[in-house]
């Protein structure tokens, strides 16, 4: 019982194996019945039927003999290997993994000979048992066969499903010593008709050695059980026999009996007999399985079943091997496209997993990033709102200020700041209060050990070669401009072009979730005292910036500095943005610079190229402005300086003088890149002035300027032959040669300049650390300044636009402590040369210079070297022009530098060394046209007889007391109106195309018997209705207080002369008429007292403009003229709201009496009853109360008028009695012993150079505005009119200033012809050289379209361009 429990364990270990029934027993029953469904399976297919039972017959043969050897000789067993001991050693031994190895040797040597015989069989196995190896088949034979394969694909598809199979082993060896069956696992391969025979497990390991040690453990299990059961057969052979035979012996039988036909003829002896026939005798005569298997032994049986059911059993099982191959192979790639399909599933789920978590994260990003731009913007609002507010109380506490006057002079206790305003000519003029102002009392002077002296960069340059070595540094003529890349790509940008390239560090939101187009975190805001990182936003209507509070850099910026930056949190709206151009920063060009319409400009720094030109896609089609002629595109915001210099029409006008020097240049920084926000490109000027010995300025000799055709380091032989050397021996791999180590415009050279105005002050400063610099090194004489540029190497500077218009910067107002010089000297205010007394007078004659005639010949060649040709290349070598490399645009790739370090000192650097303007053009720049050229009848004597006038009548005698004349050649209906005293008003039309006739008659070259040019016509509406007793034009005036005086300052007309603005009314309105009907259009209130006057500002037809009005509850009001709506707009300017003041100025301690108003310099004066003058911002900002000379301190003020030009303030006393103001109320001039007795009106030419005053009798007086010099008085005769019962009440010019207009008390309009050319002195020399000279002598080169004269020809038209 032991053994068959060891061999029950064993079976019971074997995977997938079905219980046995009977051990005895050779085949069970499932089995048998596989055999016969084998066999009968394809009973269509004969011949496939009859090879199957001719192979199953030698295999039922091969297993009875084998069976019937086993029970006969028991001996034999006990020499088998199935013992339990033998298979313990067997499992550890590798011998049986070597059975393999040897039955496919012996395999081969089959196929090498004839088939063996099936008693060499037996012998093998010692009776006779056969063993079918696998191996002993080619299963190259038969792969080819057709109809085996669809033979056996027929049969998977009717195959039974059984749990095992019993085997033979394919081990020869293996064989040889048992003899015994084997049971293999559950297979595939029934549908061959082998069952038992030739089964291949299609689940097995593709390791045939494995394979192998896989089937003997099968053979072992069985092999051991059977011979257990054996031993317990004892001596009854024959019914074991019976018993272990009759499954196989009943379907042999069978087989024989139903296929007896076929194998009949198939099983013939070794004589040729049929050995079947005698069996079928035998097997009727007896049913027993000893007598057939008996038969089955003999040696012709043998021999007839080995020769012809041998092959068909091999070719069988060859056949079935194939097909149990191909389809494992099947099933391998089967299972690896599932795999395959299986693999990409799951990739693509796992893809749809990343992206789905990706987009969850971005999207979560997004959010996130959204409710912290909410954030921010929440936050940035109220820190705009703060300051909004801290401003508002500042207005409050300046005009609470302005109303204390009980306590003395307001203006030696405030301090004051230059203002960001710019008129039209880029001008900065404006000083306004400063609460942050201080005398700094805390900069002390530094000691004579801690000053260093300025080092030049080529002795700089040696202690910098290691950083520049390795630095790779780009040749400044190889390298490409990035803005030339601009101009090659400007035409592609469209005007409604979105960029859809958005960079990594950009955030491109929706607008269906978000207005925000642009935003972006890495954005610096350029500012003179702020330089810092912040967040650009730009929606679909407005710009907003907020400056990094939390980044370091603006934690270490100087308090000090930060409060006069008012643009940390501001936000732009689109119909604010005048002009958007395209800067560089550090020799970059990835900054854009803003202007709006407060007449200041925003500057910031971008990420790079890509975001410059994203942002100027998205701001509104403006251009660079309609200042410069261009048109407003985008392509010309992102134009380069040269591609506009080509593109505008500037330089045509310059030529003509249409347009003065000043403005030309300004227009060459602008195009270039200069900018007022950043002090290392600062706008720059040249030298005009050499001589600052002379009494007097000598504006007719060469002398007195400078060489323009040399830089301003080389004006003396000595110091070029200096610098050529010094550019000829230079000796450096690294650094490219250059004549100057400093450059014309530094930071330093700026903030030295105007280091007596803030925010310079506080700038200078911070730029020294906190102390003053030495005192002979600190600006304080212009002729010291000069000579430095003479004498020291390092001292190379040119001038900044404020030494042409800003007196301020050469006075010490703040009373700042600069030390003294190394000869006691004390510095103070800076000392002026000989020929002015005043900074006023400085800059006044200063201006002169720069637009004298020698001056305007030799500009150009000055022109070529900041901005032209010379600016670099071999042209600049030849002029001694050369300066450090680190300043030239091009000169350094900064996207090849990787170290922070070195970027940092590279970008130090050419903050120190200054910035090359852009080149704006490679040849040589034009000749400006001397005007001798251009107009050579203004210089002819001026003709002896007495200019002609004439005068035009109202219907009405009432005087006329204000004359409005908007004669602007752009202008759509160019017309005079006059208004009466009795509030009639005549429209007289005004002819442009007549004007040109006078030009003659002025000069004396017309037909003195030729009628005088009327330009000036009546009334069409009085011409037609004078029969008729039509008294005129009238507005109702019935509604005005009876106590109101009608005057010049209670009219004011639109630009379009369409409507008239008329205050004096009882209810405390300013209403509105139409002047064509005089009907009502609008009735304006907003003041608790009677409106006593109203003015215009200067702004042309079709720009909007504002009107201030003044009352008797001592405030002034500012509105709102809507050019479009023909309307004063209310608070959100939409048509139809109630008028709303964008500004209420406080101040006055009595009634309003006179109001003046400037657009340009967004400047309102007014006076009142006390004398005393104050200056407001058109925002309501105080700035400051300007007092009358203390000799007439009861003075009252009748009469006041600014001129935007010049920024001179006229007042009229007592009507005598005319003072003139600087912008600044500085005292000019003064003046009471006029011909008339009393001043009625005044007005002054567009350039401010003269003023033209009215009064009584009929006279009026032509004076210089800066010391009321008298130059002419026109006698205004009319022959039906005594001379002593006239006067005149009011006067106009023309917009050409070719014409005076007289209002007379008698209610007419006198017209007289002026040039005031006569009175300037530089033409006066050029009249005495031309009529030395024959007029034939004078050949112009062109004939070009009269000019318009003025005082000075080169500034005739500089302010009729609005920025």
């Amino acid at each position: 019982m032991r053994d068959e429990d060891i061999g029950s364990e064993v079976l019971s270990n074997s995977i997938q194996f079905q219980a046995i029934n009977d051990l005895s027993r050779l085949l069970q029953d499932v089995d048998i019945n596989r055999i016969r469904a084998a066999i009968y399976r394809e009973v269509d297919d004969i011949k496939q039927s009859q090879t199957v039972a001719l192979s199953c017959v030698y295999f039922l043969t091969l297993l009875m003999v084998g069976r019937y050897q086993d029970i006969l000789e028991p001996e034999k067993v006990s020499k088998s290997p199935f013992t339990k001991e033998a298979m313990d050693s067997n499992m550890s031994s590798p011998s049986l993994r070597n059975e393999r190895v040897r039955s496919e040797e012996q395999s081969e040597e089959q196929q090498e000979d004839s088939p063996r015989s099936l008693e060499d069989k037996f012998e093998d196995v010692d009776l006779g048992t056969p063993v079918v190896d696998a191996d002993d088949v080619d299963l190259a034979e038969g792969a080819s066969s057709k109809g085996q394969r669809r033979r056996s694909l027929n049969a998977d598809s009717k195959r039974s499903n059984f749990a095992r199979s019993v085997t033979w082993s394919g081990d020869n060896q293996l064989g040889a010593e048992t003899g015994k069956p084997q049971i293999a696992g559950e297979t595939d391969n029934e549908d061959l008709g082998l069952g038992i025979g030739a089964s291949l497990d299609l689940t097995a390991s593709p390791n045939e050695s494995d394979r192998a040690d896989s089937e003997n453990m099968q053979s072992l299990s069985f092999a051991s059980s059977f011979n257990f059961n054996k031993v317990a057969m004892g001596n009854n052979i024959s019914k074991y026999l019976e018993n272990s035979l009759s499954g196989c012996s009943q379907v042999l039988r069978d087989l024989f009996l139903d296929f007896s036909q076929f194998l009949t003829k198939t099983l013939i002896g070794s004589h040729g007999q049929e050995l079947l026939h005698e069996g079928l005798i035998v097997m009727k005569n007896s049913q027993s399985s000893v007598e057939l298997v008996m038969m089955l032994c003999s040696q012709e049986w043998q021999k007839a079943i080995q020769k012809h059911a041998g092959g068909a059993f091999l070719n069988l099982e060859n056949e079935g091997r194939i097909i149990s191959s191909l389809t494992a192979d099947h099933l391998i790639r089967v299972a690896d496209e599932a795999n395959e399909i299986l693999n990409k599933e799951y990739q693509d789920q796992m893809a749809r997993q990343s992206e789905f978590e990706a987009r969850c994260a971005t999207h979560l990003a997004d959010r996130r990033e959204e409710e912290s731009m909410c954030d921010r913007l929440i936050v940035a609002s109220r820190r705009r709102d703060a300051l909004t507010s801290v401003k508002f109380i500042q207005k409050v506490l300046s005009s609470a200020s302005s109303q204390s006057f009980s306590e003395g002079d307001v203006d030696a206790h405030n301090f004051y700041k230059i203002d960001s305003w710019e008129d039209n000519l880029r001008r900065r003029r404006r000083l306004v209060l400063n609460p942050n102002g201080s005398c700094h009392p805390e900069a002390t002077l530094k000691a004579d050990d801690d000053v260093k002296n300025d080092e030049t960069a080529g002795e700089g340059a040696g202690s910098q070669q290691q950083m520049l070595k390795e630095l790779k540094v780009e040749s400044v003529s190889g390298t490409k401009d990035d803005k030339e890349e601009l101009e090659t790509d400007m035409n592609s940008l469209e005007d409604n072009e979105n960029e859809a390239e958005m960079q990594s560090h950009l955030i491109n939101i929706p607008s269906t979730t978000n207005p925000v187009k642009f935003q972006s975190h890495e954005v610096v805001l350029i500012h003179p005292c702020v330089n810092s990182l912040g967040m650009l936003s730009i929606t679909t209507n407005e710009i907003i910036f907020d400056i990094d509070e939390e980044n370091p850099t603006y934690k270490k910026l100087d308090p000090a500095l930060i409060a006069y930056c008012d643009l940390t949190h501001i936000k732009i709206p689109f119909s604010d943005i005048r002009a958007v151009f395209s800067r560089r920063f550090l020799l970059q060009n990835t900054a854009i610079e803003i202007f709006v319409n407060t007449r200041s400009a925003i500057m910031f720094n971008l990420p790079d190229l890509g975001a410059v030109k994203q942002a100027i896609t998205l701001l509104p089609r403006v251009g660079i402005g309609t200042k410069f002629g261009a048109q407003q595109t985008r392509r010309y915001s992102m134009a380069s300086g040269r591609a506009l210099f080509r593109l505008t029409n500037m330089t045509e006008k310059w030529q003509k003088r249409e347009i003065s020097n000043f403005q030309y240049l300004m227009y060459l920084n602008t195009i270039a890149g200069r900018t007022f926000n950043d002090l290392n490109q600062y706008p720059v000027f040249p030298w005009v002035v050499k001589d600052f010995d002379s009494p007097e300025l000598d504006l007719k000799s060469p002398a007195t300027f400078r060489d323009f055709t040399k830089p301003i380091g080389a004006q003396t032989p000595q110091r070029a032959q200096y610098f050529r050397e010094k550019y000829e021996k230079w000796e450096s791999d690294t650094v490219p040669p250059f004549h100057y180590g400093t450059h014309y415009s530094t930071t330093g050279f700026v903030l030295n300049w105007l280091v007596r105005c803030e925010p310079f002050t506080s700038m200078f400063l911070n730029f020294q650390g906190g102390k003053f610099d030495h005192a002979d090194r600190t600006f304080h004489s212009i002729k010291q300044a000069w000579t430095n540029c003479q004498r020291d190497t390092s001292d190379v500077k040119e001038l900044i636009p404020e030494l042409f218009y800003l007196p301020e910067m050469l006075r010490n107002r703040n009373g700042l402590k600069f030390g003294k010089l190394e000869n006691g000297e004390v510095v103070n205010e800076v000392i002026l040369p000989g020929w002015a007394s005043t900074p006023e007078e400085f800059i006044r004659k200063h201006r002169m210079a720069l637009e004298s005639e020698f001056v305007s010949c030799q500009l150009n060649h000055w022109i070529d070297l900041i901005f032209g040709y010379k600016q670099k290349g071999p042209d600049a070598e030849r002029a001694v022009n050369v300066f450090y490399h680190l300043t030239y645009e091009g000169s350094v790739n900064f996207d090849a530098i990787t170290d922070p370090v070195m970027l940092d000192a590279l970008r130090s650097q050419i903050k120190s060394f200054g910035t090359t303007p852009a080149q704006l053009l490679t040849e040589p720049h034009p000749q400006r046209s001397s005007i001798i050229v251009l107009n050579p009848q203004l210089f002819k004597e001026l003709s002896k007889s007495p200019q002609e006038g004439y005068s035009i009548k109202f219907l009405s005698n009432s005087p006329v007391v204000h004359l409005s004349s908007n004669t602007h050649q752009s202008s759509t209906s160019p017309a005079c109106v006059a208004m009466a005293e009795n509030m009639s008003y005549s429209i007289n039309k005004w002819d442009n195309s007549s004007v040109a006739n006078a030009v003659k008659q002025m000069t004396g070259n017309g037909d003195q018997e030729q009628s005088v040019s009327r330009p000036l016509q009546v009334d069409s509406l009085q011409t037609q209705s004078v029969h008729a007793n039509y008294t005129g034009r009238k507005l109702c005036s019935d509604l005005l207080d009876t106590n109101f005086l009608v005057q010049r300052s209670s009219f004011a007309v639109t630009a379009d002369n369409s409507y008239v603005l008329v205050c004096g009314f009882w209810d405390r309105s300013l209403r509105v008429f139409q002047l064509e009907t005089g009907k009502l259009a609008q009735v304006v209130f907003g003041h608790y007292g009677i409106v006593t006057c109203v003015a215009r500002t200067e702004n042309r037809s079709g720009l909007n403009s504002h009107v201030v009005s003044g009352s008797e509850d001592n405030t002034l009001l500012v509105w709102e003229w809507n050019c479009k709506f023909q309307c004063i707009m209310g608070e959100k300017t939409i048509p139809g709201e109630y008028p709303m003041a964008k500004a209420i100025l406080m101040g006055h301690e009595s009634a309003v009496k006179c109001v003046s108003a400037s657009s340009e310099l967004g400047v309102v004066v007014s006076c009142s009853d006390i004398s005393h003058v104050l200056v407001h911002l058109l925002h309501g900002e105080f700035v400051r109360r300007i007092r009358l000379p203390d000799t007439r301190p009861n003075s009252c003020i009748s009469q006041i008028l600014l001129n935007a030009s010049n920024g001179y303030i006229f007042t009229v006393s007592n009507k005598t009695l005319l003072d003139v103001f600087s912008l600044d109320g500085v005292l000019l001039a003064q003046k009471h012993d006029f011909a008339c007795s009393k001043v009625n009106d005044l007005v002054t030419s567009h350039d401010g150079a003269y003023v033209i005053i009215a009064g009584h009798g009929n006279t009026l007086a032509v004076c210089r505005s800066h010391n009321l010099e008298v130059l002419h008085e026109f006698d205004l005769e009319n022959k039906n009119e005594a001379k002593s019962l006239l006067n005149v009440r009011s006067v106009e010019l023309s917009w050409d200033n070719r014409y005076v207009l007289a209002g007379l008390s008698n209610g007419s309009v006198f017209v007289v012809p002026v040039n005031f050319t006569r009175w300037y002195p530089e033409y006066h020399e050029q009249l005495k050289v031309s009529s030395s000279n024959s007029p034939a002598s004078i050949t112009p080169t062109h004939k070009p379209e009269p000019i318009v004269p003025s005082s000075n020809p080169a500034v005739n038209s500089e302010n009729t361009n609005e920025q």
